[in-house]
């Protein structure tokens, strides 16, 4: 398995430093210098919006302000990083969820302000999955909403696998973790092909090393 050494570190810590946001670089302070839990929450906060969501860029690919699942998912991945839940933010991030969920158990995206701000074009469609993601963090969590559980999971059961699974299944798996009954993880793992198996394996390797996206967009300049 291949480690960082300290050259490497540094390197990161300059990239990210001349190219990173403030939120990037408050992570590798905190991380790799010892820095403050609080600085990078002050960071974080900048990117909630008064309904209790995250949105404005905290996904550098989608800029617009609304909130979003994909930016709450950004949000509560930091925070469980930090092992920060079950305070003001999250309180606020909880009844955003609730409140956006529909009756079929997902969040609708795109957000109605897309096309008034830069986005990659991908964020244009459907992102229904991401809730599985967002609800495999609440119940972590200690969340204890059953009517907000019962439509994620009639939202499962009414899910159809893909037939292979690439990275970006990767919230059935979260879903899984803390949600799922044996049956349904048989049902999932039945369908994992065997170079699915070893990409799965290859990314928890990755995981292991990553702070955020923007280390490992570090380590792939680092290599040039």
């Amino acid at each position: 398995m291949r480690t960082i050494d300290e050259k490497q570190i540094k390197k990161i810590k300059e990239f990210i430093f001349k190219n990173g946001r403030l939120l990037e670089r408050r992570l590798v302070s905190f991380f790799f210098e010892k820095g403050n839990k609080d600085d990078v929450i002050k960071a974080l906060v900048a990117y909630q919006n008064l309904d209790g969501g995250f949105g404005n860029g905290i996904e550098p690919d989608l800029l617009c302000p609304d909130s979003t699942a994909i930016g709450a998912e950004t949000a509560m991945y930091i925070l469980d990083l930090l092992g920060y839940v079950n305070n003001e933010i999250t309180d606020h991030l909880f009844n955003w969820i609730i409140k956006e969920q529909n009756e079929e158990g997902y969040i609708n995206h795109p957000p109605k302000n897309l096309y008034n701000y830069p986005f990659q074009e991908w964020w244009s469609n459907p992102d229904d999955l991401r809730i599985f993601a967002l609800s495999g963090f609440l119940k972590k969590w200690g969340l204890k909403d059953a009517t907000f559980f019962e439509k994620v999971k009639y939202f499962y059961s009414n899910s159809s696998l893909p037939k292979e699974f690439t990275f970006y299944e990767y919230p059935y798996f979260i879903y899984l973790k803390y949600l799922g009954k044996n049956k349904e993880k048989k049902r999932c793992n039945n369908k994992l092909s065997t170079n699915s198996q070893v990409f799965l394996k290859r990314i928890r390797n990755i995981i292991h090393y990553l702070v955020d996206i923007g280390i490992m967009l570090s380590i792939l300049w680092i290599k040039k």
